[in-house]
């Protein structure tokens, strides 16, 4: 504040002073002033501060007293300290001092003397003071020490008078040399100026560097500067003289004329100085030395002025004649011709012409430009001539070529008549003065500086006869336009200056060559003409240019194809040169298109075009796209049908190698997509295509038709094409816009997707008129197309043109003749086009179908792009017969009478629409929610023709002077009812009919037409009745299509639910943590119910239950880790949705067959990359794709985006992932679980309501389906329940109780009965029939393949008919019997491909002999290759080896081509076959009446997708499956669902013990069962067990209700049931100890061991008895299980598990031996028994035994369990409980005690080739033979068929072995072992088997039982001892003395 007071004050004082001059007055000031200073001397801006400004100007009169004072002294030490400080304050300091002398003149009146003196004497210090810096500073640098000499520096360059100072300035020079020439910050300094004139030759550069990089100086900034100039030009008459001041002086100017504004100099005519005049005048003069220096003056003088040189008074033939005629030129050109310097750097005196060209009318100059012209060229020559190359000239040359080059391409295209001729002059020159110039040039190589001066000059040549055909062929195609008058010169050009090219290609100069391909790419989509009846002007002129071209550049692609390989590689290297042969790839032209697809073959080392497409792609993906988009650009220049076929074609070929998805570059490679490039470069492909559809689908109309065929296989093809482009949608929205390495923001699809849809979107605009083309395939492809465009167009809301939406929505409301469209295809565009339509548009629409509507659009919503299903395939018209043979039909009063029927046959089909229903469609329309124009100009009003429709497409032609077709004016809502020139004449007519015949051509007649009638009246709609329309008995067409619709809408429900959550879920769980649903509400289970409220509640019970077992897969698979680790490396990743890509690279050759696509994975880092103890460094993923190659392997992993670091995963980071578990069967069963509300049987699933047993199963229906299917009453009930009721049916299975042979009988009823099922046509009629196809499912593959094979053998009608129903099987193929594949899928389609007679026609032995020949001309061609190369090397004359060698190119490129062909027709022939696979499939399983599957694998999205309806689905083994697995296959429209199996055995196999524990172990089967048991069909008759081991299952699980089959004690006898210790049924009390193993499982080593003895006892005592396969051991616990193998392989070797099954409970469920042992391991009192307990297990294990079960264990603790006491109870109350130790049990019996046994019932053995018979105690051979007679008794009445169930071992996970319950009869032979008759005695025999003989027996095939039907009794085979028997003879066992043994 104080501050401002004391600037106040001084400022007051200097007034008053400046008023009233005093001495007082200027003191005091002066005090003040230092006073203000001193006050701000910290301030280091004195002088730049406007306020201290003002005081430092005042102090400077303290200069003005005769001595220094103390005042001054303290003043210019702080002033000196700040200008060494700031160059601003530096500035400020002199404009200071030039104040201050204004001041002292004007206000003080200073004596001029007086104040000289004070002047010098600031001047002096000013001198002082610099050289005191310019001496003391030691050094420059960028430091703060060196600011004080820089600042010096400035002041020096500010103030020339300081500059020039003789004191200083060598100073100065010294230490600027010395700081190495500093450049100026900013604004130039006077001293610039100065030193521009400096007789100094390093200053005087460092001025001109200085100046040459200022912009333009303006005449007011310039006059600050100007006072060196003014003394310069002053001086000039001292300097004229002496050259060398001139030339400096030449040499500042020119650089000052090209950096200041012309006005200055025009200025300086008043100061007596014009410089045109002087630089014209030093031409004039004898100074020949200076002539360059005014030339190049001149130079600046034109560049400087401009056009505003030429006055009246100077005109350019004046200067031209100065210049060309001056003594000085011509003495310059003639006696220097050798010393011009070739310095590009320095002044070029020749340049002056060029910047006189730039000044002047080059049209109106064509004689001055061919003087210069020639002057230069005839100069250049004679410099030649003595060995001088003028570079300078040259460069004059070319710049002047350059310039008028351009200024040509600029006039032509706007000249008018009048310029024509001047045009064709300047032509002319041109080519002929440049074509004189290019043969003067030696061109040898790409270096050359002729080469680099002439290249872009050469090009324009080339771009001139190129642009003139281009010209001429669009004023063919165009009429409107000009045809260009210089044809004929362009015609010569391309027989002179072209075929002297041709010596280029044949030096292979490639360097010139690429400039010739990209010249030649401008016209690359040029065609030859047609024949045309109306003459085109010139058209004679312009075929001779156009043959001239394709001959002569024809011969250079086939020099081209000459040259080495390494050379056209280098060619193509260059982009732009590879867009220039690319471009030309698409040529119309045969010779050209060919030619240049060779040499890119040959680089590519294809023959293909496919594969040379796809190795481009490969290795230039951006440089084939970029080159395509040029092409695409080209053609909306030329718009003609030859570029369009072409373009067509190539770039489906370029889309389909890249998005296909098998062979596709983005599904081979997922690294592909990862390059910003690409995304930009195919973003570009993507909106070229577009814009070229934009302008095809409106230009067509317009094309004259000489090829109709051909232009309809275009417009099929472009249809295709668009159609392909619309559905890789979605792949190329995420190729381009997926995310990039260092990228982790999410960005949503649709804000980037929308960029591309709205290419789409205008697009709509051209092809909406396509829908008045008169031929139905093609509108029906319209129709397809529009409406995919409009989805696409709704999903990401892109805005829709008023005109488009009228168009079609016109097209959708229109029946008449405006439009053949059928009603479908109306509907399919109207319900498209809902979303844009107004409110009182859809309540007065004819489609007001609301549920038609409503499903629609849902369908809509789910997906993109939803196929067929709701686009709707077009319909033929009703009733027509007058469709052609060809793709077209017939004139349009044909059509009009066809219509008029077919409006007639409509019209009751329209009237269920007319009601309208606004609640719906305003719902429909809001759920839309895509903003729509304005409705407001409604299809009612009427529009102009001529100017609504042009104005939607004005803007496609505005960038290019082609004229606009005129568009499509038939329509009468489109007409002008002010036109009165309708055309009514009979010519006309018969014309127009004549041009329709082939009627898709109207589109052409409406683009030339110009009639046009008023907007007929609205037709007001009437409402009817719908009642009134039904008719009894009969379903309205309309109700019948509407119910159809909404089949197929819940049929997709049902079919693909939304299963993201499933994945969302399961890839955000740390694979480390304890629990996943801790803190998640919604993942927590809840106790299972019996019934359900809705599928909501369903879905809240089951999802967590569901989600913890894959929990409890996941925490399996890590601790087992049961698959290798796989290691990858890092090479991208894209979003999806929620979800995030990343694509991996195996390291090593991992073998992975074991991996698939829905795996489920887990990713961790590998040691070497990270913390791989972070929790973070594990994580879920799903693998997305596998693609294996030879050497490596690519996999795509999908994460959870939110649960992943994306930072952690970047590129070239290695990883491991190791496979824990496949997810498919678990997201089966989700998808089954979203999916329960659509599915028909949804209400009964929820309330298990199961089907009541029907009442009415009389005794006759009984006894016919027992005879008809051979089953027993309870089955016979069974297949009655099943065959009559919907809904659920449950059929309980005990064990044994015929559960196959049931399910046959089902499907024979099903599929045969009178009312539904197979039904057969009569001869002569077709009808369309409805099969009831059955779906069989089960648990597990064995159970599955059972049924199959008893199916094969045929199945029994309702009549008891053998029939063979069609079968599939459907499933993975390792996983399926091998009995069984031949009814798999893939069998039956390889069959049906065999019948189909696919067989190669005689083009494939065409296609051989033309490959054997394309083989024998490359080898040729190579060999002249490298001969050709030898010539030139040794310098021989090559021509004719260069003539054959272009013989030979050409022989390759027609046999290339027709490769190609071949290859296109075979390849359309495959895809063909792909699409003949696909029907096939389709077609099998549309056929097929039973389609076979696990449950899981009935999700199969062959299923899924086939379109299938199951109304009956059968499920076997139902009890085993977890509820979720039985709805699987519900989903393909299921009315009626038997379930078959037992409650009471094994429950399904869950692995998580929180989802047992709630429910999710109970079947959907026990669910039911419980609620509704008395709904049960229970088969009661068992035709497995021996009575003695049914009592106890029967009594205690079924409650005494299962019952034996008849003389089931008879079937099951065997020979070991008179054992005494053995006998049929036992319970062993074993003192056994239990234990815990590593795995916490218990084993028992006493039952183990007991087991082992009670086996050997079996094989001991029976050694004619083949046990192989007969004897099963099971135990609960798995530990036992390892610990009864270990002790049976340490006894007999692992050869015993070839002959004995040792498996868990668990795993041997739906298994069944001759003899179970069964190990029960519990011998605590304390610990309880376990899952013992279990009664279902319990009842497993004791109902698998046929003939015996041997129970071993410990009878104490085992009683603690009331199952188990009344087990042992009941045993030692039927007196079969053995209380014995393993040594009584070994000794209980002796050896000879049982060959006395088996010797008193008079066995003998004979000889060893003598069979005998096995007889038990009791049963005599007459009963054996009675048995054997009852037994085949029961085989025929199928009494004793039943289903064998069983079940994989899912803990142990592998599949177990079963055996058929049909060998009965081969359970009751004995063999007996043959013995050598030389042998004294059997002991001796037996001595003599060693383990090899072992081993060779073993290797043996068993033997066979026969029937002799004559006899009726078993014949046995001649067959060794049974394997077992001579393992045990190996150990030591002598079997009893033949002696022992008689024959009866």
């Amino acid at each position: 504040m104080e501050n401002d007071e004391a600037f106040d004050r001084l400022i007051r004082k200097i007034q008053e002073n400046q008023k009233h001059p005093s001495f007082e007055g200027s003191n005091k000031v002066l005090h003040l002033a230092l006073s203000y200073l001193n006050t701000n001397r910290q301030n280091p801006h004195w002088v730049c501060d406007p306020k201290l400004q003002v005081a430092v100007r005042e102090c400077l009169f303290l200069f003005s007293f005769q001595n220094d004072n103390e005042y001054l002294v303290w003043f210019k030490k702080h002033l000196n300290e700040r200008l060494q400080l700031c160059p601003k304050c530096i500035v400020k300091y002199h404009q200071s001092l030039d104040d201050f002398k204004s001041l002292c003149l004007n206000i003080f009146h200073f004596d001029p003397n007086t104040l000289e003196i004070v002047m010098e004497k600031i001047y002096s210090w000013d001198i002082f003071r610099l050289q005191e810096v310019l001496k003391t500073v030691p050094k420059i640098d960028t430091s703060s020490a060196s600011k004080p000499i820089l600042c010096a520096f400035y002041e020096i360059l500010y103030s020339p008078r300081i500059l020039h100072n003789k004191e200083i300035f060598p100073l100065f020079r010294n230490r600027f040399l010395e700081s190495g020439f500093l450049r100026l910050s900013k604004n130039l300094v006077p001293g610039v100026i100065s030193l521009l004139f400096s007789r100094d030759d390093e200053l005087r550069r460092w001025a001109c560097s200085i100046l040459s990089d200022v912009k333009t100086i303006s005449d007011n900034e310039f006059k600050i500067l100007e006072g060196p100039l003014l003394q310069e030009i002053r001086s000039l008459d001292q300097k004229k003289e002496n050259e060398n001041e001139m030339q400096i002086f030449l040499k500042g100017l020119s650089l000052l004329l090209k950096h200041v504004d012309h006005l200055y100099f025009r200025g300086l005519t008043g100061k007596n100085f014009n410089v045109a005049d002087f630089i014209l005048s030093g031409l004039q003069s004898d100074h020949t030395n200076l002539c360059p220096s005014f030339l190049v003056c001149l130079h600046s003088l034109l560049y400087c002025y401009g056009r505003n040189f030429w006055t009246p008074e100077i005109s350019p033939s004046e200067v031209i004649d100065k210049i060309f005629n001056g003594n000085a030129y011509k003495r310059w050109t003639e006696e220097n011709t050798s010393n011009f310097s070739n310095d590009q750097k320095a002044e070029n005196p020749f340049e002056w012409a060029t910047s006189l060209l730039k000044t002047i009318s080059i049209i109106d100059e064509v004689e001055l430009i061919n003087k210069i012209l020639i002057n230069y060229t005839m100069q250049y020559k004679k410099e030649l001539e003595v060995g001088f190359k003028n570079v300078q000239l040259l460069q004059s040359l070319a710049d002047i070529f350059s310039v008028l080059f351009s200024e040509y391409f600029m006039i032509f295209p706007h000249s008018d008549q009048s310029l024509q001729n001047k045009v064709f002059e300047l032509h002319s020159t041109l080519a002929i003065k440049f074509d004189e110039l290019f043969r003067l040039l030696n061109l040898e190589n790409e270096e050359s500086v002729e080469w680099r001066l002439i290249k872009k000059v050469f090009e324009y040549r080339l771009n001139l006869d190129l642009y003139i055909l281009k010209q001429f062929y669009c004023h063919y195609l165009d009429r409107n336009r000009k045809p260009p008058l210089n044809i004929k010169s362009v015609s010569e050009s391309f027989k002179n200056f072209w075929v002297y090219l041709q010596n280029v290609f044949r030096e292979e100069k490639f360097f010139m060559v690429r400039i010739v391909f990209r010249a030649c790419s401008t016209v690359c989509l040029i065609d030859k003409l047609p024949p045309k009846k109306v003459d085109i002007p010139f058209k004679s002129d312009f075929e001779n240019a156009l043959n001239g071209f394709v001959a002569t550049f024809s011969e250079m692609l086939i020099q081209t194809q000459c040259w080495h390989l390494s050379a056209q590689t280098q060619l193509v290297s260059n982009p732009l040169t590879f867009r220039g042969i690319f471009s030309l790839v698409f040529s119309p032209i045969l010779e050209i298109s060919t030619g240049s697809i060779s040499i890119i073959k040959s680089i590519s080392l294809s023959d293909s075009v496919v594969d040379t497409i796809g190795e481009l792609l490969r290795s230039q993906f951006s440089n084939t796209l970029n080159s395509s988009c040029y092409v695409l650009l080209q053609w909306l220049k030329v718009r003609n049908f030859g570029g369009a076929k072409h373009i067509v074609y190539f770039n489906k070929l370029i889309i389909n190698t890249i998005f296909d998805s098998v062979d596709g570059l983005t599904s081979k490679d997922a690294t592909f997509a990862k390059q910003v490039e690409k995304k930009e470069s195919l973003k570009n492909f993507w909106e070229s295509l577009w814009k070229f559809f934009t302008h095809f689908f409106i230009v067509l109309p317009t094309w004259p038709v000489h090829d109709k065929d051909n232009l309809v296989d275009l417009m099929r093809d472009t249809l295709d094409f668009c159609d392909m482009l619309i559905n890789i949608f979605e792949e190329v929205n995420g190729f381009i816009f997926g995310l990039s390495d260092n990228d982790i923001k999410i960005v949503s699809a649709n804000d980037k997707g929308s960029a591309l849809a709205m290419c789409i979107a205008d697009s709509l605009v051209t092809v909406s008129y396509w829908l008045k083309l008169t031929d139905s395939s093609l509108l029906t492809s319209v129709v397809k197309v529009i409406c995919k465009m409009l989805k696409i167009c709704k999903k990401l809301e892109c805005p829709i043109s008023q005109n488009v939406i009228d168009i079609i929505h016109r097209a959708s409301i229109t029946s008449d003749e405006q439009t053949i469209l059928t009603f479908t295809e109306r509907e399919d565009l109207f319900i498209s086009l809902t979303p844009y339509l107004s409110e009182d548009v859809l309540n007065h629409s004819p489609f007001n179908d609301t549920n038609t509507l409503e499903t629609k659009l849902q369908s809509d919503d789910r997906g993109l792009l939803s196929k067929d299903q709701t686009i709707g395939i077009a319909k033929k018209l009703p009733e027509s017969n007058i469709s052609t043979s060809n793709h077209f039909l017939l004139p349009p009063k044909a059509i009009s009478a066809s219509k008029a029927i077919n409006r007639n046959a409509q019209k009751s089909q329209n009237l269920n629409f007319l009601k309208s229903k606004q609640e719906t469609t305003q719902r429909i329309r809001e759920s839309a929610k895509v903003p729509r124009t304005s409705a407001g100009n409604h299809l009612s009003e009427k529009l102009n023709s001529d100017n609504h429709i042009p104005k939607a497409l004005q803007k496609l032609d505005s960038a290019d002077p082609i004229r606009k077709p005129s568009l499509l004016h038939t329509s009468k809502s489109y007409s002008n009812p002010d036109d009165k020139n309708t055309s009514t004449s009979d010519e006309d007519t018969s014309e127009s009919e004549e041009e329709s015949s082939n009627g898709l051509f109207s589109l052409a007649r409406e683009a030339n037409s110009h009639a046009s009638k008023s907007l007929p009246q609205r037709r007001q709609i009437q409402f009817l009745d719908f009642d009134s329309l039904k008719t009894k008995n009969v379903v309205h067409p309309t109700q019948l299509r509407r119910n159809t619709q909404q089949s197929a809408q819940l049929a997709r429900l049902r079919l693909n639910p939304d299963v993201q959550e499933f994945y969302k879920v399961i890839l955000g769980w740390n694979p480390l943590a304890d629990s996943f649903s801790a803190s998640n509400v919604e993942m927590q289970c809840v106790q299972a119910k019996f019934t359900y409220n809705d599928s909501n509640a369903y879905e809240k019970v089951f999802k967590p239950m569901l989600f913890h077992e894959c929990w409890a897969q996941v925490k399996s698979a890590v601790e087992e880790k049961q698959y290798p680790p796989i290691d990858l490396i890092l090479n991208t990743r894209s979003t999806v949705d929620n979800f995030v890509d990343i694509y991996f690279t195996s390291c090593s050759p991992t073998e992975v067959s074991f991996l698939s696509d829905t795996d489920i994975c887990l990713l961790s880092k590998s040691q070497s990359s990270g913390d791989t103890n972070n929790p973070k460094s594990f994580q879920l993923c799903k693998i997305q794709s596998i693609s294996r190659k030879k050497e490596s392997l690519e996999l795509c992993l999908r994460m959870n985006i939110e649960s992943i670091d994306l930072q952690e995963y970047a590129p070239n980071i290695r990883f491991t992932a190791q496979k824990l578990f496949n997810a498919t069967t678990s997201l089966r069963e989700f998808a089954a679980l979203k999916s329960l509300r659509h599915l028909p049987l949804s209400q009964r699933i929820l309330d298990a309501n199961v089907t009541r047993l029907p009442s009415n199963f009389t005794d006759d229906k009984k006894q016919k389906i027992m005879k008809s299917y051979g089953v027993n009453e309870p089955q016979a009930y069974a297949i009655y329940a099943s065959s009559v009721n919907d809904g659920f049916t449950l059929i309980q299975g005990p064990p044994g109780t015929g559960k196959t042979k049931t399910i046959l009988g089902m499907i024979g009823a099903v599929l045969t009965s009178s009312s539904q099922g197979l039904q057969f046509n009569v001869p002569g009629q077709t009808r369309k029939t409805s099969k009831n196809k059955i779906l069989i499912c089960a648990p597990s593959n064995a159970a599955i393949d059972e049924i199959l094979l008893r199916i094969k053998a045929g199945v029994y009608d309702h009549e008891g008919i053998k029939f063979f129903p069609k079968v599939i099987r459907v499933g993975f193929g390792d996983s399926i019997s091998v009995h069984a594949k031949e009814f798999t899928l893939e069998e039956q389609m390889i069959k049906q491909m065999e019948l189909t007679n696919l067989k190669k026609d005689q083009e494939a032995n065409n296609s051989s002999d033309t490959r054997k020949k394309y083989d024998s001309i490359i080898k040729k061609r190579d060999s002249l290759r490298e001969d050709l190369e030898k010539f030139r090397s040794t310098g021989k004359n090559s021509s004719i080896l260069e003539a054959q060698l272009r013989e030979i190119t050409k022989q390759k490129n027609m046999l290339e081509q027709s490769l190609d062909d071949m290859r296109e027709r075979q390849r359309s022939t495959n895809r063909n076959l792909d699409v003949l696979k696909k029907q096939i499939q389709n077609q099998l399983l549309q056929e097929a009446d039973i389609v076979c599957a696990t449950l899981s694998a009935s999700g199969h999205e062959l299923l899924l997708n086939a379109g299938l309806t199951f109304r009956t689905v059968i499920i076997d083994e139902a009890a085993q499956a977890v509820e979720l697995s039985s709805i699987i296959p519900l989903k393909y429209g299921c009315e009626s669902c038997v379930m078959v199996g037992d409650p009471n055995q094994l429950p399904p196999t869950v692995l998580s013990k929180t989802s047992a524990k709630f429910g999710y172990s109970q079947s959907l089967y026990v669910r039911m069962f419980k609620q509704h048991n008395e709904s049960a069909c229970l088969l009661s008759i068992q035709y497995r067990m021996n009575p003695e081991i049914s009592r106890f299952p029967s009594k205690f699980f079924y409650n005494s209700k299962l019952l034996d089959g008849p003389n089931m004690s008879a079937v099951t006898s065997r020979p070991w049931h008179e054992d005494p210790q053995l006998g049929i049924y036992r319970f062993f009390n074993v003192h056994g100890t239990e234990a815990f193993s590593n795995s916490k499982s218990l084993y028992n080593v006493e039952e183990a061991s007991f087991i082992l003895l009670l086996y050997e006892r079996l094989i001991q005592c029976y050694l004619n008895i083949d046990f192989e396969g007969k004897i099963g051991v099971v135990t609960p616990y798995r530990s036992q299980v390892q610990q009864l193998r270990s002790q049976f392989q340490r006894k007999y070797g692992s050869i015993i598990f070839k002959h004995l099954d040792i498996h868990t409970v668990d795993g041997f469920q739906g298994q069944e031996k001759d003899i179970i042992i069964f190990s029960c391991v519990r011998s605590s009192m304390s610990g309880g028994i376990g899952f013992l307990q279990d009664l279902r297990r319990l009842n497993v294990a004791l109902t698998r035994a046929k003939s015996s079960l041997y129970i071993v264990g410990n009878s104490k603790p085992l009683m603690q369990e009331d199952i188990f006491y009344s087990l042992i109870e009941d045993a030692k109350t039927r007196g079969v409980w053995r209380d014995l130790s393993a040594n009584q049990f070994k000794n209980s019996k002796s050896i000879s005690n049982v060959s006395t046994h088996l010797a008193s019932n008079n066995l003998n053995l004979a000889s060893r080739d003598t069979p005998i018979k096995s007889p038990s105690v009791g049963i005599c051979e007459e009963k054996q033979e009675a048995h054997k007679v009852k037994k085949r008794h029961n085989i025929d009445s199928a009494n004793l068929s039943r289903g064998t169930e069983r079940d994989e071992d899912i803990p142990n996970k592998r599949a177990k072995n079963k055996v058929s319950t049909d060998q009965t009869a081969a359970d009751n032979k004995v063999t007996k072992p043959r013995l050598d008759e030389s042998s004294s005695s059997k002991q001796d025999v037996l001595n003599k088997i060693d383990e090899s003989e072992i081993e060779q027996a073993s290797s043996k095939k068993p033997g066979y039982v026969e029937k002799n039907k004559d006899k009726g009794h078993m014949k046995k085979s001649k067959k060794p001892k049974s394997k077992l028997a001579l393992a045990a003879m190996a150990h030591g066992f002598a079997p009893p003395k033949v002696e022992h043994f008689k024959r009866k």
